[in-house]
């Protein structure tokens, strides 16, 4: 995805198009429907790009304020906490497959969907929706056609931008009918995008 809007309409009129359309939308179900093997694939995903990235198979946090995490380790144990990543999928792991709470007097125990209440939870929704992305945009680029759809996204805030004609009404139905496409197909099957009333033309 990338940044500013600017920039978008920026490329799509380097791409020959005069007017840019954009329609957003809200992820529904982001915390409840998910099925715990397709977290558990995201996160397998993101550790992967990680190491990739890094060349790191370990994170090191402080114990105390919020300067922030970085890869590698770090022997000061009385200032800082180092995980290896396969420490923290475990941690994932066991806290998806182990999320219990009552209801009355009876105990049930959470089979689908992220955990209520865990402070783990808002990070790996972004995590499963950034591997859909990801997901999308080979499936798009495996058809070897040039990929006309760009968007940004905050946590469950999705919007889509792509560019038309604007002296070509068939060309703007085009857009709108690609945007929908994209965007209902873009997410894990158990999640919805429900799309916004208005639709902004740039």
């Amino acid at each position: 995805f990338v940044p500013p809007t600017e920039a978008i309409y920026e490329m799509f009129r380097a791409e020959g198009s005069d007017s840019v359309l954009a329609m957003a939308g809200d992820i529904k179900q982001m915390y409840t429907e998910l099925p715990h093997d397709f977290i558990m694939e995201a996160l397998d995903w993101l550790i992967a790009e990680f190491k990739e990235t890094t060349r790191r198979s370990d994170v090191t946090a402080p114990r105390f304020g919020r300067t922030g995490a970085h890869a590698g380790r770090d022997y000061n144990s009385q200032l800082k906490v180092m995980f290896s990543l396969q420490t923290l999928r475990e941690i994932v792991s066991f806290d998806i497959n182990n999320a219990i709470f009552t209801v009355g007097d009876t105990t049930l125990k959470q089979t689908v969907g992220i955990p209520m209440g865990s402070p783990i939870s808002p990070v790996l929704a972004v995590v499963v929706c950034a591997y859909s992305e990801t997901l999308l945009n080979k499936r798009e680029c495996a058809l070897n056609a040039p990929f006309k759809v760009r968007g940004l996204r905050y946590v469950d805030d999705a919007i889509f931008f792509t560019g038309y004609k604007s002296s070509d009404f068939a060309d703007l139905r085009r857009a709108q009918d690609l945007l929908k496409n994209i965007g209902n197909n873009c997410y894990q099957k158990m999640l919805e995008l429900e799309w916004d009333e208005n639709q902004n033309y740039i």
